[in-house]
């Protein structure tokens, strides 16, 4: 599906991309009015795993473009926060950034699994001030 027209209906078509953007089977089965086990046995045709590991793919590379423009803007907003000695700004500021990190990670295909156990304490206006001194 490399830029060239796609051979396949667009019943299979609209399967293959549902399924890439995380459809379920049965979803997919309820949108293109066949049955589950329909989907799942197309599905599973070497030439949907093509179609759908390019879906794959070019889904993949979206994600990644407007997750890099959004990382930007929440790292100025962390800045304004840090700048303005806002505690609860840098706080929320903080958390989508790390929201962002977890969706390219998940979009990129990297497995970096991050636990954290156990009681967390921040001192939230020690980091402020320790960062409007710098």
């Amino acid at each position: 599906m490399n830029g060239k027209p796609s051979k396949l209906p667009t019943r299979n078509r609209k399967m293959v991309r549902m399924r890439a953007e995380g459809a379920s089977q049965q979803r997919i089965a309820n949108e293109t009015g066949v049955s589950r086990t329909l989907v799942r046995d197309y599905l599973a045709k070497p030439e949907a795993q093509d179609a759908l590991t390019a879906a794959r793919s070019r889904v993949r590379s979206i994600v990644m473009k407007r997750a890099d423009r959004l990382v930007s803007g929440t790292l100025d907003v962390v800045q304004h926060s840090i700048d303005a000695r806002d505690a609860k700004s840098l706080d929320a500021s903080a958390r989508a950034a790390l929201s962002l990190e977890k969706l390219t990670q998940s979009a990129s295909g990297e497995s970096a699994k991050v636990e954290v156990s156990g009681q967390v304490n921040v001192d939230v206006r020690a980091l402020l001030a320790k960062y409007a001194a710098s």
